[in-house]
């Protein structure tokens, strides 16, 4: 195997892409179950969802960021023994895996902005931020199917991406290591 240690991630990328990954695990598990907490005055549901809310605006902006510094600071070419289909098919599910983490806050805050009760989004459980939607069910069943259909695919596009990582761990093509530190 050649040495590919030239064509391995800078510590700022590789360092983005682990914590955006830990925070859309850590998303995307509480997002599956909380709809299943209980309702009521002692329930920690409107708490699990603030908390939800906050990480989910603050993974969008680490994500904005990556994007932002990416376009300045391109990724290293693929080795030459990746065949073309893989480079095309990394490219396209980079692609995709991109646009659903766009999609997910912004479908996420938007719906809680028109939210039918107009619960809104509470920063860190203290910090309400100005509601300048209004309560109204059509545009929230929108927003919140987007939201929750997206986060289908993006658990997709994440599973096949795990997938592509372990077929890459056991060649020999040093893809694996890029992105490690």
């Amino acid at each position: 195997m050649a040495n590919h240690d030239s064509l391995k991630y800078t510590p700022r990328a590789i360092g983005l892409h682990w914590l955006i990954a830990l925070f859309i695990l850590c998303l995307m598990t509480v997002g599956f179950t909380m709809g299943d907490l209980p309702k009521g005055p002692d329930s920690p549901r409107g708490m699990v969802f603030n908390w939800h809310k906050t990480f989910g605006l603050i993974t969008g902006l680490l994500i904005l960021y990556r994007y932002w510094w990416r376009s300045k600071n391109p990724p290293p070419i693929l080795p030459p023994e990746i065949p073309q289909w893989e480079v095309r098919l990394a490219n396209v599910s980079h692609r995709l895996l991109y646009a659903c983490m766009f999609l997910m806050p912004i479908s996420g805050y938007l719906g809680s902005n028109f939210h039918p009760k107009g619960y809104g989004v509470k920063l860190f459980n203290a910090i309400d931020l100005p509601a300048w939607g209004w309560p109204s069910q059509e545009l929230y069943d929108i927003f919140n199917g987007t939201h929750k259909a997206v986060a289908l695919v993006l658990a997709t596009l994440i599973a096949l991406h795990v997938v592509a990582a372990f077929k890459h761990l056991f060649s020999d093509s040093g893809v694996f290591r890029r992105m490690v530190p």
